[in-house]
């Protein structure tokens, strides 16, 4: 039998020692936590607190010390009923109960232990990176992704799966900063095509998650085109924050504004919202 030699054994440890030394490590994630029902009878509100976080006051007090915040950072956010494993709304009626809440993520998984007052789960938590979701992002391209930005991920339920289908739908520049908006916006490939099918390229991720935010949608293009215009995705942006609607445009040319794209722009029509030339 052959055995490797020492020089291909210390080549493969190189080799391998320079593949591994890239893998990420991330550090836990620790501080207060606190689980109560939400507004909405369906959700959970979910409260997190890292660092020095001393007793909240109105910006307007007195009191308020912005450099003793410095350290702090609190995120408050809904969570669907089901998103915890170990813990059901109920059990927030059980005076005194002590509950691990677990919520599992492809990013992270974060536990929040702790006792039950006053229909409030209150205690601490523990968030734990999954050091392989970073490594399939970095596959993809994305770095710099910090432990902060996997509990982000981890509180949005953002997947693998839609990032890499959204990226070979064609769009780019997507980074550690952005990432979770795709899954805080309900953004998929399927609106990328869409956008797409309307005859324009994928947008980079910043454009795409602008569109999203301020609803452009394929049916209301449809019917600013069929009046005549083209519009880029930026001046869908600007029509959709300005109120520039189809209905507003017919408007505008009964009212003798203009009675076609050459005279009556889409800027000119931006214009009228913002100085209000038509009330």
């Amino acid at each position: 039998m052959m055995r490797p030699s020492r020089v291909l054994v210390a080549t493969f440890l190189a080799i391998f020692g320079i593949a591994t030394s890239h893998a990420q490590t991330f550090d836990a994630l620790k501080g207060n936590c606190t689980v109560t029902v939400s507004t909405h009878s369906d959700e959970l509100e979910l409260r997190l607190e890292r660092g020095t976080c001393p007793k909240e006051v109105s910006r307007d007090s007195p009191d308020y010390n912005r450099d003793a915040r410095r350290d702090c950072h609190t995120t408050e956010m809904q969570q669907p009923t089901d998103a915890f494993s170990g813990f059901i709304q109920s059990d927030l009626g059980r005076e005194g109960a002590h509950i691990e809440a677990v919520l599992n993520a492809e990013a992270g998984t974060l536990t929040c232990s702790g006792a039950i007052h006053n229909f409030k789960l209150s205690g601490s938590f523990n968030f734990t990176p999954n050091a392989s979701f970073a490594a399939h992002m970095l596959k993809l391209g994305i770095q710099g992704i910090t432990a902060e930005n996997m509990q982000t991920y981890a509180l949005f339920h953002v997947q693998a799966a839609n990032v890499e289908a959204i990226q070979k739908a064609g769009v780019t520049d997507i980074d550690a900063k952005n990432l979770a908006s795709f899954s805080i916006f309900h953004i998929d490939p399927n609106f990328v095509t869409a956008i797409r099918n309307l005859g324009y390229p994928a947008p980079p991720a910043k454009q795409l998650i602008a569109l999203k935010i301020h609803g452009v949608n394929p049916e209301e293009v449809k019917q600013i085109r069929a009046l005549g215009y083209q519009p880029t995705l930026e001046e869908l942006i600007k029509m959709r924050i300005f109120k520039v609607s189809p209905a507003f445009i017919q408007d505008m040319r009964k009212r003798g504004f203009g009675t076609g794209p050459e005279d009556l722009t889409i800027a000119r029509l931006v214009k009228i919202r913002i100085f209000k030339l038509a009330e």
